[in-house]
């Protein structure tokens, strides 16, 4: 499944799509919840690795958010995921989607797990990586004031709580 979701099958003609990856990260979600020897399995072949490459803004819309609602079920459930994710540098990749895209939910979520295992390293990530994240933060937050998600709303505000 993880050479599925990577693209690693077949030949040079046998390109896998989006919706053939978000297909494998929908079945590696249901292998690993509640299965902490999948879990570790999961860990160890790299998937997390795989999965961040999930999280760039030229990946689509439904991959990325698919995979930071995987992320954040996995950071919530493992402290290991958390801590190969605080080495694997998460958190900025995390707080792009969660500014600049979309799946401020999921991806927020995602961060917000993270944040909680290891909020120094994220904190310290973020602020070389992204420079102004409170600033950033804020001008998200007045771009959710008119908006109907009080959830995505609350999610911006305690980041801005965990990281500072």
């Amino acid at each position: 499944l993880l050479d599925l979701h990577s693209g690693r099958v077949g030949g040079e003609d046998d390109a896998v799509g989006e919706t053939e990856r978000v297909k494998a990260i929908s079945a590696i979600s249901a292998l690993i919840q509640h299965n902490d020897d999948a879990i570790k399995a999961f860990l160890w072949a790299g998937g997390l690795d795989n999965m961040r490459q999930d999280l760039h803004m030229q990946v689509g819309a439904r991959l990325r958010g698919r995979a930071c609602f995987v992320l954040q079920w996995l950071f919530e459930s493992s402290k290991e995921a958390c801590k190969q994710a605080v080495d694997k540098r998460f958190a900025p990749l995390l707080f792009a989607i969660l500014l600049e895209s979309e799946e401020i939910e999921y991806a927020g979520r995602a961060l917000r797990s993270l944040v909680k295992c290891d909020s120094t390293s994220c904190a310290e990530q973020i602020r070389v990586e992204e420079g102004e994240w409170r600033a950033r933060l804020n001008r998200r937050l007045e771009s959710l004031s008119s908006s109907e998600s009080e959830d995505e709303r609350q999610i911006v505000e305690e980041l801005v709580r965990l990281l500072s």
